[in-house]
């Protein structure tokens, strides 16, 4: 094996290891909290849990992907894209300090504004570290984050939302010192501060699909808050949240190789494409099995096995079509993924409302993201993407 493809193989799992530890932390986190403590405060936590996801959506801005894309294109202006999209977004970032105040009134306003700024510089930072292959830091980070805050919650004798989400805060404040300290070149000089609203413009479109995206994979956990209560909510989450663990192996796959990516040719990219649609189906199947495993015999759920059925063709479309978003977005059309996306997440919202109503519970709601996935994937295939 040649040093290259060795160096390859380090950077995927590297990057593996990074991308998949919040979600094994998420994992371990909810299992401690529901055996040790109940299912209406894990619920309860999630509730808020994706206030601050959701708001991680505005801020950031679709930041990442414009970023990797310019920093691609343009990398000897690294240092300028990064100081532009920092401060053109800090007007967003206090309009979503002020939107937790108002909706989470009974939350210490200190705690939600220390969760929201410091996800803000963690997100910033983190997209020059994925560019600059910097995974053994990130995970070093990650994990040193995570342990501060599992033991906070081991080590409490009474655990209430409060009191979690001070913990949560804490672990984050804590990781935004560490990414600051450790890439504190980034701010220093020269380094133009200024606030443009060019980089707001160009920047949009990748927000409308972080954004529509984001909807297409929560909508059923938001129609799960509206109408069941705590527990059902706990249980639902930790269910589709082994999905997205899934899905998100798609994208640890591909980020050490963003650039070369952007960069390829349509030939070589088609061949890459079908190698990911001819083997990713087996690999997921083999997820779910062991997803069906942890759900049982860890968390001593009952599930049908349908939900299962179900989840592989919610995940499918982030393996079959990942090849695909880059190529759109390397031919600057990122309205057209917005616009397939936005369908599919009326489609979600519809289907899913009406199988939840018509007395299916949760397992609708999972029936109508398999049908909006499937839906997705149809929608791509009649447009040709390469040419």
């Amino acid at each position: 094996m040649n040093s290259k493809l060795k160096k390859r193989i380090w950077f995927i799992f590297l990057n593996g290891l990074k991308n998949f530890s919040p979600s094994f932390y998420a994992i371990l986190l909810s299992i401690i909290i529901v055996r040790f403590f109940t299912p209406y405060l894990w619920g309860s936590y999630i509730k808020y849990n994706i206030f601050i996801m959701s708001v991680s959506i505005f801020h950031t801005l679709g930041s990442k992907e414009y970023l990797l894309k310019k920093y691609s294109s343009e990398p000897s202006n690294l240092k300028i894209f990064f100081s532009t999209s920092f401060f053109s977004r800090i007007p967003i970032l206090m309009l979503c300090i002020i939107a937790g105040f108002i909706l989470y009134p009974t939350i210490p306003f200190f705690t939600t504004a220390i969760i929201i700024i410091s996800g803000y510089t963690c997100n910033s930072i983190n997209t020059n570290m994925i560019y600059e292959k910097k995974f053994g830091t990130q995970i070093i980070i990650e994990f040193i984050g995570f342990l501060i805050f599992i033991l906070c919650v081991l080590f409490s004798n009474t655990l209430n939302l409060e009191l979690l989400l001070l913990f949560y805060a804490t672990q984050y404040l804590l990781k935004a010192i560490l990414y600051v300290v450790l890439e504190r070149n980034l701010f220093l000089k020269p380094l133009p501060a200024f606030f443009s609203l060019e980089y707001i413009k160009q920047s949009l479109p990748f927000f409308f699909i972080a954004f529509i995206g984001f909807l297409n994979t929560k909508i059923d956990l938001f129609l799960v808050f509206i109408f069941e209560p705590n527990e059902t909510i706990a249980f639902y989450q930790i269910i589709t949240n082994l999905f997205i663990v899934i899905q998100s192996f798609s994208i640890i796959l591909a980020t050490p190789f963003v650039k070369q990516l952007y960069r390829l040719d349509k030939e070589p990219l088609k061949k890459i494409e079908k190698k990911v649609l001819l083997y990713s189906p087996f690999f997921i199947i083999l997820c779910l099995l062991l997803s069906y495993l942890i759900i049982t015999h860890i968390y001593n759920f009952e599930s049908n096995i349908l939900f299962y059925v179900y989840g592989f063709f919610i995940i499918l479309p982030s393996y079959w079509l990942l090849i695909k978003y880059f190529n759109l977005y390397k031919k600057g059309q990122e309205l057209l993924v917005f616009k397939i996306s936005l369908k599919a997440t009326i489609l979600n919202l519809v289907l899913s409302f009406l199988f939840l109503k018509s007395g299916y519970g949760p397992l609708g709601i999972i029936l109508g993201s398999a049908i909006s996935g499937l839906s997705t994937i149809l929608l791509f295939k009649i447009k040709k993407v390469y040419e």
